[in-house]
């Protein structure tokens, strides 16, 4: 287990390293450590591409990483996929008549509905009870501290929609919300913690959309070295056989992953990357 499983794996033909964000580089106080920042300056100068892969939009991801690192990120779990100056390369909406009857279903329950658009993030329902969620997902005050509007009908909102979100700390609506939206035929569903639903178009997920882009830049699976944390990295991991799960890893992931290394505390993904650079020949 663990990082001893670096002296069996190499890593020098690695091109590409697809990494997720939070719970594996990014702490629940959402910081990154100093090391990775400066460990990706080191990839960018040896001609790796550093791409992340997240649920979160391009303005989310955004508040994690200063202004001066650019980075490319699949985003929205596959559904958006942004450049390093946040330019559009890649986006899969979800047909508007499955929007609505996600909305239907929020409005019977009485629980919001967050819309991830192209033009930004839309909050349909009760505000208050999306200030009731404050800290579910990070130490921060705000559950979406970032840029948000909010729309009193899906009418106003005049831009595609990529990805669906309900969030509530009543498990029982979490529960009875998540199987009306099992019901939607065209509709892929994940979740990032207990309380929440998150739905994209069918069949958009990270693994789709890394394996995409890898082979648009004509990099074999061998040559892509991927990370997670959780359920939703699982179709990276399906495809891509160098990957780690870090320590604090779901069971789910850990009982898929092939090799291991210390959790998103432990700076587990930074100490695969120095062996990546050392097997290259670089001193850190």
């Amino acid at each position: 287990d663990g990082v001893w499983e670096l002296v069996m794996i190499d890593l020098r033909d690695i091109k590409l390293i697809a990494c997720d964000m939070d719970g594996t580089i990014v702490r629940r106080d959402n910081k990154i450590s100093r090391e990775l920042l400066h460990l990706i300056s080191c990839l960018k100068d040896l001609n790796i591409q550093f791409l992340l892969c997240t649920g979160r939009s391009y303005d989310d991801m955004r508040t994690v990483f200063p202004d001066a690192c650019k980075i490319p990120a699949i985003l929205l779990y596959g559904a958006l996929v942004c450049d390093e100056e946040g330019k559009t390369v890649l986006s899969q909406k979800i047909d508007v008549t499955i929007v609505e009857k996600c909305i239907k279903c929020t409005s019977i329950l009485d629980i919001p509905i967050i819309l991830y658009t192209l033009d930004g993030m839309y909050i349909l329902g009760d505000r208050n009870k999306i200030e009731e969620c404050n800290g579910l997902f990070l130490d921060s005050d705000e559950v979406f501290p970032f840029n948000k509007k909010y729309a009193s009908s899906f009418s106003e909102i005049k831009s595609d929609v990529l990805k669906i979100e309900v969030l509530t700390v009543d498990l029982i609506l979490r529960e009875r919300c998540y199987q009306m939206f099992e019901a939607i035929d065209g509709l892929q569903l994940t979740h990032f913690i207990d309380y929440n639903i998150e739905a994209t178009r069918c069949n958009v997920n990270k693994g789709r959309v890394l394996k995409l882009l890898a082979d648009q830049m004509y990099i074999s699976d061998k040559q892509v070295l991927v990370f997670g944390d959780s359920h939703n990295d699982l179709s990276m991991f399906k495809l891509f056989p160098n990957h780690f799960a870090v320590a604090n890893a779901s069971g789910e992931l850990k009982q898929f992953a092939r090799n291991f290394t210390d959790s998103v505390d432990q700076n587990g993904v930074e100490k695969i990357i120095k062996e990546l650079l050392r097997q290259k020949g670089v001193k850190i």
